[in-house]
């Protein structure tokens, strides 16, 4: 493994070298688009996956940029809960998978200008991710460890601002509700075949609710160098995030009494986290021949997290991320595409638990040393054949994990090893309408906090298995067509077995556990439809109707056989009308439906469906011959009381964090880009 390594760290390192030494000229197009989710050299097979693209300027020009939902409200079968939690971050689903997360996010793979903001055991967090200075979005819905290794749900690929020429500048402030406030500022500029954007940001708050306030600071740079056959980018990021509060979940009746009320215990023991990050990523392609390209890239990241939990014994979290990997694509074009890839990643967590005691950290109840490795191969393909496009993919994943028990001077490892193929075939009946089918098989591995959550605070939970997955969907679209009216429809059907699901004890209230549910299924209808009905009128119309339930899990001498699996809502319904009013003013009205659903695996607490309206408007004001942005955000104009986020399983029912109802949040912001 080893010598593995060496080898694929010495190739990058020769190609760093070899292309300084050559004479750069004007970028050559290795046709990234389609690689940049798929790892696959054909843009046309875009349209074999359920992949759905965003460009975010006209997004950003409404939004107050301060979580990830405002951009992902287009896409079907996505739902995300806990936006206005900074001490839990962002719980993204896709297609009810990665709903277990207590925070985080889980089963999803995440990706910023290539580099992962996943960890290696598949935990990600997206404090880090600079909203502001987002150009471009793709998401791969349902389930693909053929490409991508442990993942579920889907990957979510976020691209950064890079396309200008000579100048970029960017500014903003915004205010809010709840004393809110963001500032950032981005400097780009272009010259002699190198670009460098650097951006800054803060944003801070006293939060809706008791207890709630956070504040955090981000750092962005990405530094672009073209080459006479290719392109290196190093991509570096700094986040610090002094504190942010964790006002905890509430029973139904103390929502009632005070919705902006925080939890008792998580105000006695000062409930909350301070996070650091520092990140560097860098990025090479290089077009070898007429029809051979090579892609690969290296990348380390460090996260300092220090977190006080309600509860005493392990309640004071002092923990420690080294991870780092390297990937290699090596793509051959031609009438049948290939790609070969191969991926080393490492996680090196060490992480001390002390007691307690109101806040005040005490004895030292958990020393241990995690480590989890993978090492992958995986080969894909694709071809045309008259109206056909097939692609074809098969992965092969090594994971080892191991612990060191410092204190109680145990360990032991774990090894995983699982084969992932998938198949896609999509036929294009004429320029405009298309049918596809997929079949995709996947895993995910319990991550390194789930596995270390035991009663005792030493070890692994040596109980938990693999989650696997297979998925079927078939669809049909006419994206592509020149129609007023663009839509496509979707079924998928995925079956699964010892899906990993969180539970709390009585004796530790507020701690996390997991385990393995026998068999899970979900499947659902997905529907988008764009309609452009004037110049100055435009409709969107989102939303998914699913079924997901327990087929074999049994709790104790309880079956949960058929049971509705919590924090999954059994639909959602998206509408967006965009209309220009003039030259200088937009309006934007937005509803998001979200159906009923259950916080805990017996269905014993039903969550009731609720609707959110939003009002944006946005104008182009002159100050002494300089044009500005500005743009006014009326946040759920109706004040529909909902959750903002559902604590599956909370012990004691205190499954509830209620969301704010009406709120405003105004903003200016100064943009020029040459382009």
């Amino acid at each position: 493994m080893m010598r593995i390594l060496s080898t694929l760290i010495l190739t990058l390192y020769t190609s760093i070298c070899f292309s300084q030494n050559i004479k750069t000229i004007d970028t050559i197009n290795l046709d990234e688009v389609a690689v940049k989710i798929l790892r696959e050299p054909n843009k046309k097979n875009l349209s074999v996956f359920s992949i759905n693209s965003i460009s975010t300027e006209e997004i950003q020009r409404y939004a107050s940029q301060i979580n990830l939902s405002e951009y992902l409200n287009l896409i079907p079968s996505i739902f995300i809960m806990n936006n206005n939690n900074f001490a839990q971050d962002e719980r993204i689903s896709i297609r009810g998978f990665g709903s277990r997360a207590n925070f985080g996010v889980r089963g999803i793979k995440i990706f910023v200008d290539d580099i992962p903001e996943t960890f290696v055991d598949g935990q990600s967090q997206i404090d880090n991710i600079n909203f502001e200075i987002i150009d471009n979005i793709e998401v791969l819905r349902g389930v693909n460890s053929s490409l991508y290794g442990s993942s579920s749900g889907g990957v979510i690929s976020i691209r950064t601002i890079e396309d200008f020429n000579d100048k970029l500048v960017k500014a903003n402030l915004s205010l809010g509700s709840f004393n809110t406030s963001k500032f950032y500022f981005t400097y780009g500029v272009n010259k002699n075949d190198n670009k460098l954007i650097l951006h800054l940001n803060q944003t801070k708050s006293d939060g809706y609710r008791d207890n709630s306030e956070f504040k955090n600071l981000n750092f962005n740079l990405k530094y672009i160098k073209n080459l006479k056959k290719g392109q290196l980018k190093i991509i570096a990021n700094y986040l610090n995030s002094p504190y942010a509060n964790d006002p905890g979940g509430l029973k139904l009746d103390e929502v009632n009494e005070n919705r902006r009320s925080a939890r008792d215990r998580n105000l006695q023991y000062d409930s909350g986290e301070k996070v650091e990050q520092f990140k560097i990523g860098i990025h090479l392609k290089q077009k070898l021949k007429e029809n051979l390209a090579l892609q690969n890239h290296i990348f380390l990241n460090k996260r300092f997290f220090e977190g006080k939990l309600p509860y005493s014994n392990g309640g004071i979290i002092d923990l420690t991320k080294n991870y780092w990997g390297y990937n290699l694509n090596i793509f051959r074009y031609g009438l049948l595409n290939h790609n070969f890839g191969l991926e080393f990643n490492n996680q090196r967590d060490l992480r001390k638990r002390n007691i307690n005691n109101n806040g005040i950290s005490g004895d030292l109840v958990m020393n241990q040393n995690e480590n989890y490795k993978n090492f992958s191969i995986y080969y894909s393909n694709s071809f045309n054949l008259g109206k056909f496009t097939f692609n074809n993919s098969i992965r092969y994943d090594d994971n080892n994990i191991g612990f060191l028990d410092n204190l109680n001077k145990n360990q032991g490892d774990i090894s995983l090893s699982t084969f992932s193929p998938a198949s896609n075939i999509n036929y294009e009946f004429n320029n405009s309408n298309e049918l596809f089918i997929n079949y995709s098989s996947g895993f995910e591995t319990p991550t390194l906090n789930e596995l270390s959550s035991t009663v005792g605070n030493s070890g692994f939970n040596g109980d938990l298995k693999t989650s696997k997955f297979n998925n079927h969907e078939i669809g049909f679209s006419n994206l592509k067509s020149n129609n007023k009216i663009k839509y496509r429809i979707t079924y998928f059907y995925s079956i699964s077995s010892n899906e990993i699901s969180p539970y709390e004890l009585e004796n530790y209230p507020g701690q996390k556990f997991y385990r393995n549910a026998g068999k899970t299924v979900r499947k659902g209808l997905e529907s988008e439809f764009k309609i452009g009905i004037s110049k100055k009128l435009s409709f969107d119309y989102i939303s998914s109707i699913g079924s997901y339930k327990f087929l074999d899990f049994t709790i104790g001498s309880n079956s949960l056989n058929n049971n509705r699996m919590p924090g999954i809502p059994n639909s959602t319904h998206y509408f967006n009308l965009d209309f220009k009013l003039n030259n200088k003013l937009n309006l934007l009205l937005n509803c998001k439906l979200t159906g009923d659903m259950y916080a805990d695996n017996f269905n014993n607490s039903k969550i009731e469906n609720y609707s959110i309206f939003n009002l944006k408007f946005l104008s182009q004001i002159s100050l002494s011959k300089t044009k500005f942005d500005a743009f006014v955000s009326f946040n759920n104009i109706f004040n529909e009381k909902y959750f903002d986020n559902i604590r599956i399983n909370a012990f004691g029912s205190r499954y509830y964090e209620p969301a704010p109802g009406f709120n405003i949040m105004f903003g200016v912001r100064k943009w020029k880009k040459t382009l």
